[in-house]
């Protein structure tokens, strides 16, 4: 259920060589940095118009357990441990939902498939 479970996960964070070392066989040019992906999930979350939904997103993904620094950029140290199992996050949402892992991963699907796609518009770039 859970990809931060997975063996290659548990073994931690890429080191700084190693990455850059994929940095470099990428080609600068082509590089996303995990700050810009980050920054870009939480807009296309935040883009869900139901609220329930949207709740339920951040709660999986522990985007209510971001921290933003004081420049307003956000954190990206241990994404991972922040990350809820669906049994979390219907304990988290409580109600009906209590002790009803099923229920919240089915939101969880939902949430996911209500994320807007929408084609690139360069007048939105930065």
């Amino acid at each position: 259920c859970c990809p931060e479970k997975l063996p290659e996960k548990l073994v931690g964070p890429m080191s700084e060589e190693r990455e850059a070392e994929r940095r470099t066989a990428a080609g600068d040019e082509s590089w996303i940095s995990e700050e810009e992906v980050f920054e870009a999930a939480m807009r296309s979350v935040d883009a869900i118009e139901d609220p329930f939904l949207r709740r339920v997103l951040h709660l999986r993904f522990g985007l209510d357990r971001v921290e933003a620094a004081a420049d307003g950029s956000h954190s990206l140290k241990d994404v991972e441990s922040r990350r809820r199992t669906p049994a979390e996050v219907a304990e988290a949402l409580g109600g009906k939902y209590k002790g009803k892992p099923e229920a919240a991963l089915n939101h969880i699907r939902n949430a996911l498939r209500s994320i807007p796609l929408v084609a690139d518009d360069p007048t939105d770039s930065k």
